[in-house]
């Protein structure tokens, strides 16, 4: 099987919603930090605001009084959004502070007023906010008492402009109807006043009638021709060109919604007959032709809704031709009176306009009076068209209101943004951080885990102590078997026994793609595990680059493995003695100047066949896979590959590129040990007894 095109299938399997709560819960620290982090900056950043208090007043707006209802001189008959914006305008502002000590400056005040109406009232609702808690019902108060006396100011303005121009237009006027007077007599003085003149003058005020008669009866017979028309089209809308009820038409009123009430009649009708019935009996039948005449509009039934309709509109159909003979006699009357005044001498025509000037100038003279006096009793009882309905009081404690809100939006967000950050971290992540993620992207199965070793007493030794004295502390399998760690390289012991049954277990090496990834502690505390389980074993450290094993087992390394290669000696020349029943060691020895000749010549290949042949297993530690060659020279010829990745530290590409080295070395890879795994993610693996 090829790994690395299972891998490459298996690296795009779906992410379920049991791996986002599996990062979120990997990393809730960074969640819960994000949190407490935006948490309190919100709380001090509130905290540290000034606290803001508000006062509340309001105002009725009255109509305007009815004294001269022109558009010259409408008091403020402002809408209530006009009144809004003359509360919240600098020029008002200004006025109002100027009666106040306040420290308030308008654009405070112009951002911390809210001004609203009270639905369905005349009624405005003023909201000042700030800081300044002793001063806010004084400004708010101020201002609602500079619009009051601007609004009362204005009012009085526009009575005097008014009464000024009333004042003008009466002397104009009354000069006309003095000179209008004064040719009327001089007229009558010089000519004198006949019955004649008379006569022709009740001939003028019978045109003047006739043609106000005639307005509105053209103004009658022009309405009465809309509304047949309109009719017509309402009923043209209902009844169609083919004479079908239309019954889905809004058309005229109680014409297509009386149709449809009959037929729906009928058809619940017909529904309870077919309970009964057949759909081919009679009765069922006779309901049929009826609802089908109704649709058609044929029939009694169907004609019925329209006859009043149409009745309607033959009364108006006689109406306006009654009125079209009325207008057409009081064209022919007008016309008759007319030539009768054209017969009229001048003096008498003359005379007739003068009189007709001094009426027309004595009725606006008189009209403009009432008006004057209409004025001076309203100027009499001015009032102002907006009243306080209440004032606005100190406020005694400042809006806390904000900072719950602002405190519930900040964990919120702070949740969120730290989710976010959860995810951008994961994904930035390019190493292994799990075995599931390790067996997905390689495509073998993991044989063990192995967690973080780390004994209690490693605690207690200080910078000075040698290295050796932290490595062997970490020799879990011998210092502490009941350790979780020991019992993790047991299991990895049983795992390849069972898993592993095909093939022959003599050689093993522990190799892993990048340097201080646990090869030789790993190697160490599974050569162990062997031992202790009564297996002949030897561990064998062919790093001769930078060997660890006399390190961890605290002996010399003046003889190893070199010294086969040097000076011929026998593997029990070269075998140490690690102190614990059935293991034996054999260190790097002197480090070569060619560690590559050496591990590819015949005689290491000799060196391996002995090896295997004295001991039940041989186990390697060897260097790193990404760099030198060595690990891939040995790979080649044990019989057990166990590729080590390190979670947390090994990147996905370094794990990928050495084990595809491993493929084409022809390794016999076997499968993945996971090292520095975290015990809470063990899961069902294993289980640490005190």
């Amino acid at each position: 099987m090829d790994p690395f095109s299972q891998r490459d299938n298996q690296q795009f399997k779906e992410f379920t919603l049991h791996d986002y709560f599996h990062v979120i819960r990997k990393r809730y620290l960074v969640v819960l930090a994000v949190m407490v982090l935006g948490f309190s900056f919100t709380l001090v950043f509130t905290l540290r605001q000034k606290p803001v208090y508000r006062a509340s007043g309001s105002l009725e707006v009255r109509a305007s009084q009815s004294y001269y209802q022109t558009d010259s001189i409408r008091l403020l008959a402002f809408s209530l959004n006009t009144y809004a914006k003359v509360i919240t305008s600098d020029e008002l502002i200004r006025e109002a502070l100027e009666n106040t000590t306040s420290k308030m400056t308008v654009a405070e005040v112009i951002s911390g007023l809210r001004v609203n109406q009270e639905p369905g009232t005349f009624i405005i609702n003023l909201t000042l906010q700030g800081h300044d808690q002793s001063s806010l019902a004084t400004v708010l108060n101020s201002l609602m008492d500079a619009l009051v006396r601007r609004t009362k100011t204005e009012h009085r303005r526009k009575i005097t402009d008014a009464i000024a121009n009333l004042r003008d237009q009466m002397g104009d006027i009354e000069a006309n109807l003095r000179t209008s007077e004064k040719e009327l007599k001089e007229f009558e003085a010089l000519r004198g006043i006949a019955g004649e003149k008379r006569r022709y003058e009740e001939i003028q005020n019978k045109i003047l009638e006739l043609s106000k008669q005639l307005y509105q009866t053209t103004l009658d017979r022009e309405q009465t021709a809309l509304t047949i028309q309109s009719m017509k089209n309402r009923l043209r809308s209902v009844i169609g060109t083919s004479g079908e009820i239309n019954t889905q038409s809004g058309g005229g009123p109680g014409i297509a919604e009386s149709v449809v009430r009959l037929i729906e009649g009928l058809a619940r009708e017909r529904g309870s007959l077919l309970r009964i019935y057949k759909p081919n009996h009679p009765k069922v039948l006779e309901l049929d032709r009826r609802i089908d005449k109704l649709r058609r509009g044929e029939g009694e039934e169907a004609q019925g809704p329209t006859a009043d309709y149409r009745q309607k509109m033959d009364e108006l159909s006689f109406a306006l031709a009654g009125l079209e003979i009325r207008e057409k006699t009081l064209k022919s009357l007008i016309e008759s009176e007319r030539g009768k005044l054209s017969e009229a001498p001048d003096e008498d025509l003359v005379y007739i306009q003068l009189k007709r000037k001094l009426e027309t100038a004595q009725k606006v003279y008189d009209s403009l009076v009432g008006r004057y006096s209409e004025i001076n009793v309203v100027q009499s009882t001015l009032k102002a068209m907006a009243v306080i309905v209440e004032r606005a009081v100190d406020p005694r404690r400042p809006e806390y209101s904000r900072m719950s809100v602002s405190l519930f939006l900040a964990l919120i967000s702070s949740f969120i943004m730290g989710i976010a950050l959860t995810f951008l971290i994961e994904h930035l992540d390019n190493t292994i951080k799990n075995h599931e993620e390790a067996e997905s992207i390689l495509g073998y199965q993991v044989m063990g885990l192995v967690p973080e070793i780390a004994p209690a007493s490693a605690r207690n030794l200080s910078t000075s102590d040698s290295p050796a004295s932290f490595m062997d502390l970490k020799l879990v399998t011998m210092h502490d078997p009941m350790h979780i760690a020991a019992e993790a390289f047991n299991s990895l012991r049983i795992n390849m026994k069972f898993a592993l049954t095909d093939r022959p277990q003599k050689t093993i090496i522990i190799t892993s793609p990048i340097r201080e990834a646990g090869k030789t502690l790993v190697a160490s505390n599974l050569a162990i595990s062997y031992a202790r389980s009564g297996l002949k074993t030897l561990l064998v450290d062919v790093d001769l680059r930078k060997p660890m094993i006399h390190y961890v087992f605290n002996t010399d390394n003046i003889r190893g493995l070199t010294n086969f290669f040097m000076d011929e000696l026998t593997v029990d020349e070269v075998v140490v003695n690690s102190g614990i029943r059935n293991l034996d060691l054999i260190t790097s020895g002197l480090l070569p100047d060619n560690p590559v000749e050496l591990l590819d010549s015949r005689i290491f290949d000799q060196i391996i066949h002995a090896l295997s042949t004295k001991y039940d297993h041989v186990i390697f530690d060897c260097p790193p896979l990404l760099g030198f060659p060595d690990s891939l020279l040995i790979a080649s010829k044990m019989d057990v590959v166990l590729y080590l990745v390190s979670l947390r530290n090994t990147k996905v590409q370094q794990a990928r590129a050495g084990l595809k080295l491993l493929h084409n070395a022809e390794a016999a890879v076997v499968g993945l040990l996971c090292n520095r795994v975290k015990e809470d993610e063990l899961g069902g693996y294993y289980y640490r007894y005190s």
